[in-house]
Order: C-alpha cells, then structure tokens, then sequence
C-alpha cells in the first residue's frame, strides 16, 4: 500500500509499519524561487547548520553566524524538524563543490570541504580563494617565494631577528621551510613542513647539506604536518672559519626521490660535455648512438638528417654504452633554459618536468570571433596575456550566457575557475542538436568536470543538465569530432524549455565547473 502523500511512502510488512522518507529534490526548490526562504537573514546562506534561530523580528539566524546583543531569539525546532531531512547543497557550491548534504553533516563537512574558501598563509597577503586554487595562487603571484633548487645562502655575520619562509612543491604539495640564523651563538633554527590546509600526516625523509670549499655537514630528518611543526637547531660555529667571505650554502634534499649515485655540480658540465649533438649541439639522451663518417654523437634528429653519401661510405652505427652509463648519472638542464628555466634533474624527472614545465613556449589557445590570437610566449605567462588581452570574454561559473538557435558558426568563451582558464565553445549544428565543450587551457594533469545546466525561462521546473570531463585544448576544426569530449542535446529538448522570441530567439544556459 503506497500513501498518496508525495513526502514518505508507508509499507506494511507483517503487521509492522516502516516509514522510508524520500529527499526532497533541491533543483527543483530552486527552480521554484522558495530556496530564498532557507537562506539565513545574516549571511545569505542556506540555513543548513543547525541550530536555527528564529528571533524576534522573524529574521531566520544559521549557527555560522554570531546573534545580535539584546535581540530575543529562540530556537526554530518546527523548521528544523522538517528541514532535517532536506539535503542541502554545500555552501562552497560556487566554488565546485557538488556534495549535498544532511544538516546533520554540514558543520563536519564545512570544516573540511576540499573546496572550502581560505586565506593565504603568508603575511601581507589579502588573498582569499577555494583550496584548490592555493598552488596556482602561490605560482602566479608568490612565485619569488619558492627556493631556487633547494637551495639558501646564510650569512654568517648577519643576524635574523624574525624566521624567514620559503615555499617547495612537492608531488603538487606545497612544503614551507622556515629558518632563522644568530650570529651569537652560531645556531641555525630551521622547520619544514605543510601548510596549515594539509591535514595529511605524511612524512618524508629529507637531508640539509651544509657546506663550504673546505667544510660540510649533512643532518638528516623528517619534515613534519603543520600541527606537529618543531624547530630543529644546529651548532654552525665550525663554518665560521671556514668560509672566507662569510656565506654558507645550504641545500635541502627530500630523500624519498634522490638518488646518490648523481654527479656532484661541479663535475656536472663536464660530463655533459660528451653528452653533446656534434650537429645541433642538444643533449642527446640514451640511447647514446655515434653515426657518420666521424662517429660522433648525434640526436635522432641530426642522424637522420646526415647526407646519403656520407651514410654510404660510413654505414657503421653504434651504441656507447659508456655515454648511456654517463647519462644516467648526470642531471639534464631543461630544454627551456633560453625561456630562463633553471631546472636541472635525472632523465626521469626530467620527461616529468618538461612536460609541466612553465617556461615551455606555447601559443594563445583563445579564438575571437574564429580568429587565433598571434600571442606566443612561456607557458607561465599565458594566463597573465589571457586575463589582459581575452578580459572581455572571461565569465564566472554559473554565469548566463545566451545561445541563438541560428548559430551554427559557434562563439567561444573564457570560463574562470579555481585560478584556471577554460575555453567554452558552443554551437547549433545544422541537424538542430546543440553542443557545448569546454577545454584546459593550461592542462597540468589536474582532471576537470562540466555540466551545462540550460535554464528554464518558461516557469514551468523543467531541468535539462549535461556534463562531461573537460579535455585538453584542440585546434577548432577538432572540437567536434570526438563524442566523448562535448556533451549534446537536441533541439526540441532545449527549446522546450526556452520561450523563444521572434526578434530575439536565445537560449539561456549556465557552465558548471567541478574536479
């Protein structure tokens, strides 16, 4: 026997009642406009945490906020009573977080919300944003902040009075190292460890070398969470006289990734050397092969390209294992040295980096009106360009954009999100379908989600939602092409929900981003 009653259904079951309460639809609570009633008179959000109180000027209070002084005020047990049953859209929703949520989760959840809205842990920084936009943040505006390969000089004549921080990034973590230097007693106060949003008890084992010409030390230990943060102290005073213009070089290292089979820096060069195209004069990596008439190193590149004749009269190619022996043991500079890149690693992080790496030369991806922009630069200076010279096609998420049916030629937007671009290309195809796609502009293997929500402008609470996983960006002929990467939805579907005017026949829809 099922109740009329839309709220719950009744089942009976041997003489035995048991009552299964159905969720209330929240989509189509905002579809209706009453959402505006449970939203808090202070704070204007959703009034989820609970307690709720009800005061005397029939203002509705969240627990978020603090209730004004001489104010009577009582706790709304009737809307609470219903309202616990009602899930809730997380209150960092604009900033992507898709959860909904029982009152009963809401404060839980809030406190550590992956999307939750924090401030920038450095002094003199009035940045505010979601949690994963923190890195982006610290790259594009703090970027001075980060140690040059681990490395820090200290002055042994001069004094610290206040602890200096520096940023490392880890595994796409950040690390903070803190030191402080006294002259006095010749110690060295140093920490590391993750910034007070990383709530993950993850340790790593890590090395300072201190060292001069004649002098080093090396202390091993771990880095620490930003709750168990300690200072750890050492004794430098045996550097005093050991370094003739006062400055000691120090370097950290995190031993979870090193190897001690690498080179020291200064045999690096050296080694590097052999290492050598004889043609193009790029760094060859294994295999290592000698070609020609000479037996010189060439890149594969270069090999091909060595005239027949020459191939001819000295056909013999072959493989040096001592240079393959070398190359495994040195650390490659970035190809992208020329954009001022100073990053030097082991051939196995040097594919990683170079794939991510901000001084790569890339091209502007935007389109305007069907035509690519000339801009050309480092990859770190696109959103930058992008931001200055595309500003009038950047939108938020869940702004409204418009869409004629007519448009089978397609526009292109720029979509902001979690300190990330986007570009949002959406057209009608000449079958009636429409189709939306929104693409990575700076792909830094971060895997992004969006849904288009198109908005129905008939009152009647329909809802048409599509989403799909955001790609990488393609040249405009390819957008397309590939049905896993755009989302659809025919025409009678979406003009269904759109009262579509003789002189202005548009539809309106909503871009959603989320990780």
């Amino acid at each position: 026997m099922v109740s009329s009653e839309p709220a719950f259904e009744l089942i009976f079951i041997s003489f035995t009642t048991y009552y299964s309460f159905q969720i209330m639809d929240f989509d189509r609570l905002i579809a209706s406009g009453e959402d505006s009633k449970l939203r808090c008179s202070f704070c204007q959000k959703y009034l989820s945490h609970f307690p709720v109180a009800l005061c005397s000027n029939n203002q509705n209070i969240c627990k978020r906020c603090k209730l004004p002084k001489g104010l009577l005020s009582y706790q709304n047990e009737a809307y609470q009573t219903v309202c616990q049953y009602l899930k809730f859209p997380c209150t960092y929703k604009p900033q992507g977080c898709i959860e909904l949520l029982l009152p009963a989760d809401v404060p839980t959840h809030e406190g550590t919300c992956p999307f939750r809205v924090i401030k920038c842990f450095l002094k003199d920084c009035n940045w505010k944003g979601c949690l994963p936009s923190l890195i982006p943040h610290y790259e594009n505006i703090h970027f001075e902040k980060f140690l040059v390969k681990n490395e820090f000089t200290i002055n042994m004549k001069s004094t610290m009075s206040d602890y200096r921080s520096f940023l490392m990034k880890y595994h796409g973590k950040i690390l903070v190292f803190m030191w402080r230097f006294d002259t006095g007693t010749k110690k060295l106060e140093f920490s590391i460890h993750y910034n007070q949003y990383h709530h993950s008890t993850d340790t790593h084992v890590c090395q300072l070398r201190i060292g001069t010409e004649h002098t080093t030390m090396v202390h091993e230990f771990r880095s620490t969470s930003f709750q168990r943060m300690h200072l750890i102290e050492l004794d430098l005073s045996s550097f005093e006289s050991a370094c003739i213009d006062g400055n000691v070089v120090c370097r950290f290292i995190i031993k979870d990734d090193y190897d001690d089979r690498f080179l020291s820096d200064g045999k690096q060069d050296t080694f590097l050397e052999f290492l050598k195209c004889s043609n193009c004069l790029k760094y060859v990596q294994p295999p290592v092969i000698r070609s020609g008439k000479t037996l010189k190193v060439h890149c594969p590149t270069c090999r091909s390209s060595i005239p027949q004749k020459e191939a001819a009269e000295s056909p013999k190619v072959f493989r040096d294992f001592c240079l393959d022996t070398i190359a495994f043991i040195v650390s490659y500079p970035c190809q992208y040295t020329s954009n001022h890149c100073s990053f030097k690693g082991p051939i196995v992080e040097l594919k990683i980096h170079e794939k991510a790496c901000p001084y790569q030369t890339t091209k502007c991806p935007i389109l305007a009106h069907h035509v690519s922009c000339v801009w050309k630069g480092a990859k770190k200076d696109l959103y930058n360009h992008i931001m200055a010279d595309h500003h009038q096609l950047i939108h938020d998420m869940d702004d409204v954009l418009k869409l004629s049916p007519k448009n089978s030629e397609g526009e292109f937007k720029i979509i902001k999100f979690c300190e990330r671009l986007f570009r949002l290309a959406y057209c009608v195809g000449t079958d009636k379908i429409y189709k939306w796609s929104v693409q990575t502009v700076l792909n830094d293997g971060q895997v992004f989600k969006f849904e288009i929500d198109v908005i129905d402008t008939t009152n009647k609470g329909q809802i048409l939602a599509m989403s799909r996983v955001c790609s990488p960006v393609v040249p405009e002929e390819e957008i397309f092409t590939n049905p896993k990467t755009y989302c659809f939805a025919y025409a009678d579907q979406v003009e269904s929900l759109a009262e579509l005017e003789e002189k202005d026949p548009l539809v309106s829809f909503k871009v959603k981003m989320f990780l």
